[in-house]
């Protein structure tokens, strides 16, 4: 069983890391657009900012969460189910991630952008 939640702790990071570089990339692309006059008709493009605090004693006893806990093998993986969960909803509302902070898995901070609506 440890060998399985290292493993899945492993992909974890992995896919983090994956997704990371891809945005930094992403951003890296856009600066160069804007640089070189591209984009919205040679202007840069505007940004809005969230911040995202998902914190376990927030959502801890809220119905989503506790069915997530009833599927995943255990209760941090369905911390970071529902944090994913969170992540999808604000991706579906145009946000896109540009940071996370975490100290503990039960606590994390996304910073997110969309363009100015």
């Amino acid at each position: 069983m440890r060998h399985w939640m290292r493993a899945g702790a492993t992909g974890a990071l992995l896919a983090a890391a994956l997704l990371l570089g891809w945005l930094a990339r992403d951003g890296r692309a856009q600066a160069e657009q804007a640089a070189a006059g591209g984009g919205e008709a040679g202007r840069a493009a505007v940004f809005e900012h969230r911040i995202l605090f998902a914190d376990y004693n927030a959502y801890r006893d809220s119905p989503e969460f506790k069915e997530l806990v009833r599927q995943a093998p255990s209760e941090l993986y369905a911390v970071y189910a529902y944090q994913q969960l969170l992540l999808e909803r604000a991706g579906k509302q145009g946000w896109r991630l540009v940071h996370v902070e975490s100290k503990l898995p039960s606590q994390a901070v996304f910073y997110l952008e969309r363009r100015a609506r």
